[in-house]
């Protein structure tokens, strides 16, 4: 798999920096990536799960095609 295309959205908060989405091979995306500032100073790359209205767990990777 190849990264095809990086988007980041960024965001003037104290501990978040960015948000992200990551494409392999311009067919499957990864969304909602976040980029947050730890307390060393360094940054961490996470994805959270949101819940929704059944507390079933939303999907954010997902193919193009």
């Amino acid at each position: 798999m190849k990264v095809t295309e990086i988007k980041v959205f960024p965001k003037n908060e104290d501990k978040l920096k960015a948000y992200a989405a990551v494409t392999f091979d311009d067919c499957f995306v990864v969304h909602n990536l976040r980029i947050i500032k730890n307390s060393g100073g360094g940054v961490i790359i996470c994805s959270v799960c949101p819940q929704g209205k059944e507390t079933t767990a939303l999907s954010k990777i997902y193919a193009i095609r």
